[in-house]
């Protein structure tokens, strides 16, 4: 059977959002009787059409299989790509603050229009975007939400033969929670939780890490909202005509590279720290 497409209570027309997976709230209290449909049709408790309401206060009625999400947020502030995002109340305009010690470094804001999704490059005063470092503190505001993410210190380390992310997470309450995410199309992610040393590992088994591919390793505050960074395995390439050599690696992790021809000894050609 299907849902009517409209429905009435005490004569008057309930109004939904316009689309067909969501929940409306209707007011109590109310019986069981008086909500109808055009044409007329009765609500009762384990009706086949899969509609319910109850007899207190903010009844609700639940159209489809999917509940209307509430207003919320979440947040992800990330100090490898300095970024925040993450999702808020739509039409609402989330501000960003990113404080060092008693200064503030750098702002920002957007506008979540008819979405949830926000996303935020803070800048400082310089009109630059800020380096985002261990211990600032992120502060979201969207309406009537806040949230605050501290940049903790971590480690990560992918390995792309073996599959497998590990790494470090210091100054929290232990055992900490740690989402870990291989961002390429289709790509996977896994929750763990750390060792009371603060370590972690994830083994992907199958899912194949390849070098280069972007890795975010996030620590899950008790509250939700997050602090990451982005690590990925070493991955070089070479430029022929402007005889460079670049790649991203593991941070401070050191690099040496070695220049030769077939069957003729090279010498090193560069040595450094990789910037991941």
């Amino acid at each position: 059977m299907s849902f009517p497409p409209e429905w009435f209570y005490g004569g008057k027309p309930l109004t939904f959002p316009n689309r067909a997976n969501e929940t409306a709230v209707l007011p109590g209290p109310l019986g069981m009787t008086g909500i109808t449909t055009r044409p007329v049709y009765t609500v009762t408790p384990g009706d086949e059409a899969g509609m319910s309401a109850g007899a207190t206060v903010n009844t609700q009625m639940t159209l489809g299989h999917r509940p209307m999400q509430e207003p919320h947020l979440t947040v992800r502030a990330n100090r490898t790509h300095d970024w925040v995002q993450g999702d808020a109340p739509s039409n609402t305009t989330v501000y960003v603050t990113v404080t060092r010690g008693s200064e503030i470094v750098g702002t920002g804001q957007a506008f979540t229009g008819g979405g949830a999704w926000f996303h935020v490059d803070p800048q400082g005063p310089d009109g630059n975007r800020v380096d985002i470092r261990i211990g600032d503190v992120v502060e979201v505001t969207a309406g009537e939400f806040s949230a605050t993410v501290e940049m903790v210190e971590m480690t990560g380390t992918v390995d792309a033969a073996e599959e497998f992310v590990s790494g470090q997470i210091l100054g929290v309450p232990m055992p900490a929670k740690v989402r870990v995410e291989v961002w390429v199309q289709n790509g996977q992610s896994r929750e763990v939780q750390t060792a009371e040393t603060g370590n972690f590992s994830v083994d992907f088994g199958d899912f194949d890490i390849r070098s280069g591919d972007h890795v975010g390793i996030w620590y899950v505050q008790p509250d939700g909202h997050m602090a990451g960074i982005v690590r990925s395995h070493l991955r070089l390439e070479t430029d022929v005509t402007d005889n460079d050599v670049w790649g991203q690696t593991t941070p401070g992790a050191r690099v040496d590279l070695t220049l030769g021809t077939p069957d003729v000894a090279g010498a090193p050609l560069l040595s450094g720290e990789g910037l991941g």
